[in-house]
């Protein structure tokens, strides 16, 4: 059982750590409702403790490969990392607040919300040259709310930044999810350690181990092929699936 529990972990590792760096969006906005389903009767800080887990992993491992190809705009990486992280924090502060079944309910809103912007997400012509200071600094205020989004529902906020970084700043898309990857993984890391202090493991050890073990492999495969994959027929897909289990928290069938 164990020896299962660990493969099981590494695939589905694997495919979170592919897709999430493929895309940009991260691990996190995927196995958090798989969580849910599976463990009906955990805790949410205790399930958020191992998504949390998986996304820095996630991010970590995508970025490091990104950082080597020089994909990552570090000034905005860092500077919206670090603005994120206060409310990152009140985020995860509020989340031990709300019950269980109201979470389920506006985790639900919120994955039909971002399959609608994962299904029609285009990217537009990317800009030549630096975007404008007040499109970067709304940016920044932006990034205030996302940070509160992703610490409370421990998803680390992919599946937002990267249309922030796509639509408002016109970033290149392999810019864009490198990018988008290092900001997770500032933000991930604070919530994680938040997370470290309060809640226990809810699922086996072997199982987070698989699950960590693969996105580390998973994560830079999915970043190697972000230049060549057709990453938005993939969202698209993801947004198909997202609708579903949407429907599932909202609805309780």
């Amino acid at each position: 059982m164990t020896i299962l529990l660990l493969v099981i972990g590494l695939v589905l590792g694997f495919v979170l750590g592919f897709v999430g760096s493929l895309t940009g969006i991260g691990g996190g906005f995927l196995l958090m409702p798989i969580l849910l389903l599976v463990f009906p009767e955990a805790s949410v800080e205790s399930l958020a403790l191992v998504s949390l887990c998986v996304v820095f992993f996630n991010s970590f491992s995508g970025s490091v490969l990104a950082l080597t190809k020089a994909r990552v705009r570090l000034r905005t990486g860092m500077a919206y990392g670090l603005v994120s992280l206060p409310t990152v924090w009140l985020g995860t502060q509020t989340q031990a607040l709300v019950q269980a079944s109201v979470f389920r309910l506006l985790l639900g809103a919120l994955l039909f919300a971002g399959a609608i912007l994962l299904f029609f997400q285009a990217a537009p012509a990317p800009r030549e040259t630096q975007p404008p200071a007040l499109l970067w600094l709304t940016g920044t205020l932006l990034s205030l709310g996302i940070g509160f989004v992703s610490g409370f529902f421990a998803l680390g906020g992919g599946f937002l930044f990267l249309p922030l970084l796509v639509y408002v700043l016109r970033y290149r898309i392999d810019q864009a999810t490198a990018t988008t990857q290092f900001i997770v993984g500032v933000g991930s890391l604070l919530a994680l350690a938040l997370h470290l202090g309060r809640a226990e493991l809810a699922v086996a050890p072997m199982l987070l181990a698989g699950l960590v073990a693969g996105v580390l492999v998973g994560a830079p495969v999915g970043s190697a092929a972000s230049t060549r994959w057709n990453a938005q027929a993939v969202l698209r897909l993801l947004a198909l699936l997202l609708v579903l289990a949407g429907l599932k928290f909202v609805t309780g069938f």
